[in-house]
């Protein structure tokens, strides 16, 4: 029992050593998460759609 409150006292302690974001550079990665999210969900799913078509050319065939 020692070990388990002597881990939650240092995990406290490392609490305390976290230098939080501000509000200005939170939003503005959470904008750059976003833009980089949907230009990749535009390029897999432009790959997914030639992968597509490309499948059903060759079944087809």
């Amino acid at each position: 029992m020692d070990r388990v409150s002597k881990y939650f006292s240092e995990v406290r302690e490392q609490f305390n050593h976290i230098t939080w974001a501000d509000k200005d550079s939170l939003i503005r990665l959470t904008g750059v998460v976003l833009f980089v999210a949907l230009i990749a969900s535009i390029v897999f799913g432009g790959v997914d759609l030639l992968f597509t078509k490309l499948v059903e050319e060759i079944a087809l065939r």
